[in-house]
């Protein structure tokens, strides 16, 4: 997100984000933006087109990392874990 210069873009459009939220939210959501509310604010706009934001916390060589993945909102969380596998095992030779 830093890369990206996401708080800069978001402040360009701030005037435009205002106009969705009530005053009180306003002030939470848009006024002081940090990393963590941008995301909040991409969470609640991908809410109108059912789609959701999921986020993995990842250690990468002893820093950890947020990782986001967006999907759509009738799907749940798929993790190779919870997924059935089928083995075959042929003991003829």
């Amino acid at each position: 997100m830093k890369e990206c210069n996401t708080l800069e873009i978001l402040g360009e459009l701030s005037d435009e984000l205002r106009t969705y939220y009530i005053p009180c939210k306003r002030k939470v959501y848009v006024d002081n933006l940090t990393y963590k509310k941008s995301i909040t604010l991409f969470r609640q706009f991908l809410k109108q087109f059912h789609y959701k934001c999921m986020g993995i916390e990842k250690s990468i060589k002893g820093v950890k990392q947020m990782t986001y993945r967006v999907m759509p909102e009738d799907k749940e969380q798929v993790s190779p874990a919870a997924t059935p596998r089928e083995y075959v095992i042929d003991f003829s030779v």
